[in-house]
């Protein structure tokens, strides 16, 4: 069995059975594992790894200058955290759900409304074809910062939302 993981870009696979890393000679800004697959994206494509140095190419964003920073999987499409945006993959098409933002990470949560963290203006969450924001200074919605790192989701349903400045709790 093996770990994958991003350090510096760069994927490293850690054999659990011979309990060492080496380097897959790719490099990345995200991975994501999905049924027994590992996926990738560079630049702004995606790609599925095979086996060892072996790769497919998924998709290639509409958006050349994009940059993929976060993906994840869910059935079979593919969603995508980007410099430009957040898009949607359904395997032949895209469609940009969030445009003009720098999105730096993605969350489906249990009841299946979609996280995002950006760059600099805090989290934005599609519930059922309605965006809502949460921002730094907002009275209704605040957040300890704007430039969030990652977003997680408890057993108890609370989303936790990391920043440049701390966490809060939804």
């Amino acid at each position: 069995a093996f770990v994958y993981m991003l350090a510096n870009k760069k994927v490293v696979v850690f054999d659990k059975q011979a309990e060492e890393f080496r380097l897959a000679g790719i490099e990345a800004q995200a991975l994501e594992f999905h049924d027994g697959v590992l996926f990738y994206a560079a630049g702004n494509e995606v790609f599925r790894y095979v086996s060892e140095g072996v790769t497919e190419k998924v998709c290639i964003l509409p958006d050349p200058l994009a940059v993929i920073r976060d993906l994840f999987w869910e059935g079979e499409v593919c969603w995508m955290a980007t410099t430009h945006g957040v898009y949607r993959y359904d395997g032949d098409t895209f469609q940009v759900m969030l445009e003009n933002e720098s999105a730096t990470f993605l969350l489906m949560d249990q009841v299946r409304r979609l996280w995002v963290g950006t760059l600099s203006n805090g989290v934005k969450m599609l519930d059922r074809g309605q965006w809502l924001s949460w921002q730094e200074n907002d009275p209704v919605r605040p957040l300890v910062n704007n430039q969030v790192r990652t977003i997680s989701q408890d057993d108890k349903g609370n989303i936790w939302i990391g920043t440049y400045d701390g966490i809060t709790v939804v």
